[in-house]
């Protein structure tokens, strides 16, 4: 934008402008509108684009410089409707989205239910919104926020608690210009976090910064070094218990549970994209994981047979295990009393190797499935089911 004066600033003109002085360069910016901007790129008139979302098609002509950015997609809904707090509230709903907004290829893949108008400018789409016209729309964050301040209905339209997608900024040149990425991605290391947070302070007040977004305090802040390698990485793959509610489990496809709030929320502030693999049993799920086809496993207890081949984050939560009899079973007092029965558990679980190594004599009966100890138990084929006490009750 401009001042009044015609100076161009904003927060990529002060990001720039901090990158030239911190490594002594010089720098000047050329306006124009988004086609122009381009231009400028394709015809040698400028080194480099201030900023651009990364994708496939940009990929094949471009190079992009480590992200300095990042700019949420959101789903909006008028406030005196039902509150939507995800994409999936919207599915069977009509949705506003431009033609030529980023997301728009990955929703329609990924959300098929979800029937998309196209409306190819952001005010004819909020009024389209409030016409009800469409249920919801999708827009880049800031700006359709700031175009609803401009149209002065801040009170009548909600932006819903998930982002659609996110997408990182990077700077953008020609693909036979690798030393200017070289200059700027160097550069942009040089620069001082505190002052990056602070532009960011500055500029961005209410939204989650960049450099700040998993900030509890300067220790746990990510550096731009970190930051970088996450956007080198591929998506990472992760290991899913089919099994396991609440804590995980698939359901019509989908990953359900504990672990997937988590796997939602840690994607988000990341900016890096998880993608669950639908694996029929826990076995085949660690089997994957030992042959390194599977990066995460978001739930798992630790457990020192597993140790040679897996990582362990901090635990984030507890899971109680109970002991499952039939009415009347009284002779059950301790552990030790479990030789005089057929014990059932789940196969390559916490409790299992606990079983095998403090308990051996113990009659186990393996079964892949929490549940098949609840049918086992009630055909007399067991008498005592050990598992998670969230799933039996």
């Amino acid at each position: 934008m401009r001042t009044p004066s015609g100076e161009i600033t904003g927060y990529y003109t002060e990001f720039w402008h901090l990158w030239a002085k911190v490594n002594s360069h010089k720098i000047k910016f050329l306006a124009g509108d988004y086609t122009q901007s381009i231009d400028f790129i394709n015809d040698g008139v400028a080194d480099f684009h201030s900023g651009l979302f990364v994708n496939k098609a940009r990929e094949k002509m471009y190079l992009f410089s480590n992200s300095f950015d990042n700019i949420d997609n959101g789903l909006f809904y008028l406030k005196d409707q039902l509150p939507v707090s995800r994409l999936t509230d919207s599915e069977r709903m009509l949705v506003g989205i431009h033609p030529q907004h980023g997301p728009i290829n990955y929703i329609k893949k990924m959300y098929p239910n979800i029937k998309l108008v196209l409306i190819d400018d952001s005010e004819r789409m909020i009024e389209a919104l409030l016409a009800n016209r469409v249920n919801t729309l999708i827009g880049e964050v800031p700006f359709i926020q700031a175009k609803i301040e401009e149209m002065r209905l801040q009170g009548f339209i909600d932006l819903a608690d998930e982002p659609v997608t996110s997408n990182i900024i990077s700077a953008m040149v020609l693909n036979k210009n690798r030393k200017m990425i070289d200059l700027i991605n160097e550069g942009i290391k040089n620069i001082p976090e505190k002052a990056l947070r602070d532009l960011e302070r500055k500029w961005l007040p209410n939204k989650k910064n960049y450099f700040n977004r998993i900030n509890k305090g300067d220790d746990t802040l990510l550096s731009i070094s970190e930051l970088s390698y996450l956007e080198s990485l591929k998506p990472l793959s992760v290991g899913i218990d089919p099994n396991w509610a609440p804590i995980e489990y698939f359901e019509n496809g989908e990953h359900h549970g504990i672990s997937s709030d988590y796997l939602r929320i840690l994607s988000r502030v990341l900016n890096q994209k998880l993608a669950p693999n639908t694996i029929d049993t826990w076995e085949e799920v660690l089997n994957k994981a030992k042959k390194k086809e599977i990066d995460i496993l978001p739930a798992v207890t630790k457990r020192d047979a597993n140790s040679h081949f897996l990582n362990y984050s901090k635990s984030y939560a507890s899971v109680a295990l109970a002991v499952v009899v039939k009415r009347h079973t009284t002779s059950l007092q301790t552990a030790d009393d479990l030789d005089m029965y057929r014990v059932g558990v789940t196969r390559n679980t916490a409790i299992h190797e606990i079983l095998m190594e403090k308990y051996s004599h113990v009659k186990l009966v393996l079964f892949d499935k929490q549940q098949s100890g609840l049918d086992l138990l009630m055909a007399n084929e067991i008498e005592v089911s050990i598992g998670n006490l969230a799933m039996l009750i």
